[in-house]
């Protein structure tokens, strides 16, 4: 009874044995993955970036190895905390840069929408004049400064465009 218990529990030894090496090489492969998630993330150069359309494009990139990240499994013990930190580090690293970048953008178009709606006004009150040759070269002046300011957000470029034109025709 005794040799036949024993020889039973070698077997289950063994198996766990050979399950624990698997498990660690395993391991070694998602560290290995995740490892080179977080190169792939650092390796983004963010003053390339430099309209939203590339840093959308990019930010879904970054979004999509995140998912592949959260669906690699355990990595050894000891390096788990080195590499979270790291990962946080690089994600936190873009998407600063990110938040950065829209909010300079938000400022200029903020910065020009007040200098569109300058003009907006400007045209209006000169619609008083009954000097037509002046407020031709006034209006075509105007047009040209307008060209000159920056775009404003979507929403607001249309109004202020509809606005000025009608002032100018």
């Amino acid at each position: 009874f005794w040799s036949k218990y024993r020889n039973l529990l070698d077997k289950l030894y063994s198996n766990f044995e050979r399950f624990k090496i698997a498990q660690k090489d395993e391991q070694i492969i998602n560290l290995n993955n995740k490892k080179s998630i977080v190169d792939y993330i650092r390796q983004i150069n963010t003053s390339n970036l430099k309209d939203s359309k590339e840093w959308k494009s990019t930010s879904k990139k970054v979004i999509k190895k995140q998912e592949e990240w959260n669906s690699i499994g355990f990595v050894p013990k000891e390096s788990k905390i080195e590499l979270w930190t790291s990962y946080r580090s690089a994600c936190d690293t873009f998407f600063d840069a990110k938040k950065v970048f829209f909010d300079q953008q938000k400022e200029a178009f903020k910065f020009n929408k007040h200098l569109k709606t300058g003009l907006c006004k400007k045209a209006e009150k000169l619609l008083q004049n009954d000097n037509l040759n002046e407020l031709t070269k006034e209006f075509i002046q105007m047009q040209s400064e307008w060209k000159k300011i920056g775009s404003v957000q979507q929403r607001d470029e249309q109004y202020l465009w509809h606005r000025f034109q009608n002032a100018c025709n």
